[in-house]
């Protein structure tokens, strides 16, 4: 059990792709039959923890029911909350996903003092889709993954690095997409300018194009480039708030 747990571990590690570092209490523990213990920031925006949907597909796929135990969501709480069961010789959840502000160094010097275990072996013998991920990298990431993640003191690997190659989120972060079931559900085009654009969101929010019977429907959903792409219908504005011409600065 204590070796499906590990893997399991490492299943978490792949599939969510968070930050991490796998925590143990420098006494031994009894744990439950197929129950991995989970601590991470609580997010205010997820409503239920036990049900959404990787929860479930986490079960349903491994057999193992995830407990979830929540500390802070800032980085100054939940260090300290860490540091204090630390400092008590409390039993830490299995493995904690998240904790990105902890930090490299720290993350060395729990590990370094027992609380968290080196992953080396559980990432050589289970990790089959983080060195997959790994060997698609460029050469140059693949190094500082490996630098970032390496304690340099003894060569462990205690917590697992977030690293992401740029050139996709680059070119599809400001991008724009429209639902084209909907638009055939209200008999529409897809819009070219901003009236139509208008007329389109207003269909969207009071002809029911997703056929439930309710006016639900959330026509346009997004971050503030939304804003950047109406601007621009009328005149040129980038998110830095100044634009250049002719070698003059001026703020639309």
């Amino acid at each position: 059990m204590k070796q499906m747990k590990r893997m399991i571990s490492m299943l978490l590690v792949v599939i969510m792709a968070l930050g991490l570092f796998t925590g143990c209490k420098k006494t031994a523990k009894k744990v439950g039959d197929n129950v991995l213990t989970v601590g991470i920031p609580q997010d205010v925006t997820i409503p239920d923890y036990d049900e959404n949907g990787l929860t479930v597909y986490l079960k349903e796929e491994t057999g193992i029911n995830i407990e979830w135990v929540f500390y802070a969501s800032s980085v100054s709480n939940y260090a300290q909350q860490l540091a204090t069961s630390c400092a008590a010789n409390q039993e830490l959840p299995d493995v904690l996903i998240g904790f990105n502000g902890l930090g490299h160094y720290t993350a060395n010097q729990y590990g370094e003092d027992g609380y968290f275990i080196d992953l080396t072996d559980l990432i050589d013998k289970y990790g089959v889709n983080y060195k997959k991920q790994l060997a698609e990298m460029p050469e140059y990431m693949q190094v500082y993954v490996k630098e970032k993640g390496t304690n340099t003191t003894n060569g462990a690997f205690y917590g697992m690095p977030v690293a992401d190659v740029c050139e996709i989120p680059d070119k599809m972060q400001s991008m724009m997409y429209i639902n084209q079931t909907w638009l055939d559900a209200v008999g529409m085009q897809a819009p070219t300018t901003v009236a139509e654009l208008e007329a389109v969101c207003e269909a969207f929010m009071t002809k029911d194009p997703n056929g439930n019977g309710e006016a639900d429907e959330i026509p346009m959903l997004g971050d503030t480039t939304i804003l950047y792409w109406l601007i621009n219908a009328y005149i040129e504005y980038d998110n830095g708030g100044f634009n250049v011409k002719d070698g003059k600065v001026w703020d639309p």
